[in-house]
C-alpha cells in the first residue's frame, strides 16, 4: 500500500463544502443528532468491579443527556471479562449486563440525547497473565476482534445508539498499531496497513454482528514517543477504516489532556490532525481537545470543514454548558482545564466538589 505523502495534503477549506452550525441537526452513520456537540469518553471509574451501574454513574449519564450534548460517548468500556483494566471501568463483556446498560440508554434517550459505548481493552490476558502484542497468536488476535464485536452486539441489544472503537491513549488497540509495541512478522505486524488490519477486522466483526449500527472511531494520530505512530501511518489507517465501512472518526494523540492553554488561540489543539484526515477522507470528523467557545467551534464547522466537535473537561464542571450556550453564544465556560477532576473520586471537578462542602 502506498504511502501518504503528509507535504501533498490540503489544510484549507473546502470550496464545496456546506455550512454547518453547531445547533442543527447532523448525521453520523444511521444516527441522527440534534447538535454537533459529543461528549468524549471520560472515565468516571465508578462501575462496580463486574461493571455494573450504580445511581451515581446514572446521574452523571442523565445530567449530560439534560444538559443538551447532541450524543455522549460512554468512558471506557471493557470488552473482555479477563481483561487488566483501570478500576471502576464499565463492561460489557457479560450478556447479564444488558439489562442495566438497557437502563442507562433508556435513560439518555429521554432527553433525545444519543448514547455511544465506547468499546476498548486494556491489556491481553491470557491464562491469569499479561501477553505482549509481540507475544499472542494469531489465535489470540482473533479473540479480542471477536469480544469487541460481542461487546458491540450487547450495546446494540441495550439501545445503545453506536459504538466507538477505543484505539487511543495507550490503551491495547493504540500499542498495537504502534510501531513502538508491535514487532510482529505476521499479517499483523509490520507496515502501517498491517498494523491495522486489527481495527479493519473489528470493524468487519462489528458490522456482520450487528448491520446498521453506527460504528466510529478514535485513534492516535502521535502516540508520544519516539518510533512511535506517525501522521502518515494514522492517516493510512483511517483511510483503511473507512473502506471497510467506518463510519466517523474522533482524532486524538498521546495520552493525556492538554493543560494551560491559551483561549481561544491554542483551542482545538488537534485541529490539523482532523484537518489533515478531512483532506484524504469523506468521513465524517469528530475534533476533541481544548474546544472552548462556540466562535472558535463554528469556524471549525464552518471555515476548516469539521463534522462534530467533542468536550470533556468543560461538562464535567457544567454538564448543562450545551443548553447555556443555545442561549448565550459568548458564554464563557467555567472550566480552567487544569486537569484536577482527574484525582477527585468519580472524576467530579474539584471547584464543584469545594463548593457542595
Amino acid at each position: 500500500m502506498a504511502v501518504i505523502n503528509e507535504d501533498d495534503l490540503f489544510f484549507g477549506a473546502d470550496p464545496e463544502k456546506t455550512e454547518k452550525k453547531i445547533f442543527e441537526e447532523a448525521h453520523i452513520g444511521n444516527m441522527s443528532l440534534k447538535n454537533r456537540l459529543i461528549r468524549s469518553a471520560t472515565w468516571e471509574a465508578l462501575a462496580g468491579e463486574d461493571g455494573s451501574l450504580g445511581n451515581e454513574l446514572i446521574g452523571i449519564y442523565r445530567d449530560l443527556a439534560r444538559g443538551g450534548a447532541g450524543a455522549v460517548i460512554t468512558g471506557f468500556t471493557a470488552v473482555s471479562a479477563t481483561d487488566d483494566v483501570p478500576a471502576g471501568s464499565m463492561r460489557l463483556d457479560s450478556d447479564s449486563l444488558i439489562p442495566q446498560y438497557r437502563n442507562l440508554a433508556d435513560e439518555v434517550h429521554r432527553y433525545g440525547c444519543r448514547i455511544i459505548a465506547q468499546l476498548a481493552a486494556g491489556y491481553f490476558v491470557k491464562d491469569g497473565r499479561k501477553v505482549s502484542i509481540d507475544d499472542m497468536m494469531e489465535d489470540d488476535v482473533c479473540r479480542i476482534v471477536k469480544d469487541f464485536a460481542d461487546a458491540a452486539r450487547r450495546a446494540a441489544e441495550a439501545g445503545f445508539d453506536g459504538v466507538e472503537i477505543h484505539a487511543a491513549h495507550g490503551y491495547f488497540l493504540s500499542r498495537f498499531f504502534s510501531p513502538y509495541h508491535n514487532h510482529r512478522k505476521d499479517r499483523f505486524g509490520g507496515a502501517a496497513d498491517r498494523r491495522a488490519r486489527i481495527l479493519t477486522d473489528i470493524i468487519d466483526a462489528v458490522k456482520e454482528a450487528v448491520p446498521g449500527l453506527t460504528v466510529i472511531a478514535k485513534i492516535n494520530f502521535f502516540d508520544g514517543v519516539e518510533g512511535g505512530v506517525t501522521l502518515s501511518d494514522a492517516l493510512m489507517a483511517c483511510k483503511q477504516m473507512e473502506r471497510h465501512g467506518l463510519d466517523g472518526l474522533e482524532v486524538s494523540a498521546a495520552n493525556t489532556s492538554k493543560t494551560g492553554f491559551e483561549v481561544p488561540s491554542e483551542e482545538a489543539y488537534f485541529k490539523d490532525y482532523g484537518l489533515a484526515l478531512k483532506s484524504i477522507s469523506e468521513m465524517p470528523v469528530i475534533l476533541v481537545g481544548g474546544n472552548r467557545t462556540i466562535e472558535s467551534m463554528e469556524t471549525l464547522l464552518d471555515d476548516e470543514n469539521a463534522d462534530f466537535i467533542s468536550i470533556s473537561r468543560p461538562l464535567i464542571r457544567e454538564p448543562e454548558l450545551p443548553n447555556i450556550w443555545r442561549e448565550d453564544r459568548d458564554y464563557t465556560p467555567k472550566c480552567i482545564s487544569c486537569n484536577g477532576c482527574f484525582s477527585t473520586p468519580g472524576h467530579r471537578c474539584r471547584f464543584n466538589l469545594e463548593e457542595e462542602k
